[in-house]
């Protein structure tokens, strides 16, 4: 399996990495060959013009990182929402998304792409099966948008502080049966898993190759090697279902305001996050390298 490492952008600011360039020139020099950022700061920026598109594509090759992007639905633009207004809104979220990725050279985008995040309520059998009918229906079409542009789409199962849609990998994979396209697959988290599913082994066996990309941190957020969960079990795991993808350490940045409120992270867990992005970094190269 030939590993490929990356780091969320929100380990240093809530704000997208087009808008700080030094973040960067801080995964480069710390020794990650990707950087994930979230678009939704930029969201509203998607009508900018081919030569900044240009641009921005040529600043982010010349840090030789591949840009991995992450997305999410919000409430006034939501596939899960029985108003018909907020679906084709949250359709358009995901082509706009979809079309970012492409220009700028990525080849995926992942995350909570089925609903807002932060807005759990309660769903009965029958409001449910409706609730998964309707995102099954935009994210196939995205799907479709998707596949012209050469993109791959990862759905994240969250636990269920985030959302009440989807926490477990069965969940994830009951709606990619609806979905029924493969261009989209999920998006597992080690922070998340460790919530919700009963073994993280057992649980990436069964995803399986529908794994499309890996998001990894220890049971706390810190660096994955310093808490409770079973590194050698999950590296065997990934191994087993021959994952070739990206591996993400994503933590977020207790001295940023906007992100530790968003993300309630509220306490560091290295002298600095330059530090925990090494950490992280290191450990996973070490773990993976004895196969």
């Amino acid at each position: 399996m030939g590993n490929k490492f990356a780091v969320n952008s929100t380990l240093w600011s809530s704000h997208s990495a087009i808008e700080d360039w030094r973040i960067f020139e801080r995964a480069q020099s710390i020794g990650f060959q990707g950087l994930e950022f979230p678009i939704r700061p930029f969201i509203d920026e998607m009508r900018f013009s081919k030569l900044r598109v240009h641009r921005i594509r040529s600043i982010i090759q010349s840090y030789s990182l591949i840009p991995i992007i992450a997305a999410s639905g919000s409430i006034e633009a939501d596939v899960s929402s029985s108003d018909f207004r907020i679906r084709q809104k949250g359709i358009a979220l995901l082509r706009n998304s979809i079309d970012i990725c492409r220009d700028f050279g990525g080849t995926i985008v992942a995350g909570a792409l089925y609903g807002a995040l932060g807005t759990g309520y309660h769903l009965n059998k029958s409001e449910r099966k409706k609730s998964l009918s309707r995102i099954a229906t935009g994210l196939r079409e995205a799907a479709r948008f998707a596949r012209d542009r050469g993109v791959a789409i990862a759905l994240e199962p969250v636990c269920r502080y985030r959302s009440g849609i989807i926490n477990t990998v069965e969940q994830g994979k009951e709606l990619l049966d609806m979905i029924g396209t493969d261009e989209i697959g999920l998006l597992l988290d080690t922070f998340h898993m460790n919530i919700e599913e009963k073994s993280l082994y057992e649980s990436i066996l069964y995803s399986g190759r529908q794994t499309f990309h890996f998001h990894v941190c220890e049971n706390d957020r810190g660096p994955p090697g310093s808490g409770h969960l079973d590194w050698t079990g999950i590296k065997n795991a990934l191994n087993k279902i021959h994952y070739s993808g990206w591996i993400v350490f994503e933590s977020f940045n207790p001295f940023d305001k906007t992100c530790a409120e968003r993300f309630s992270s509220w306490r560091s867990f290295a002298s600095s996050q330059d530090a925990l992005a090494h950490d992280a970094l290191a450990f996973l190269q070490n773990l993976f390298a004895s196969s």
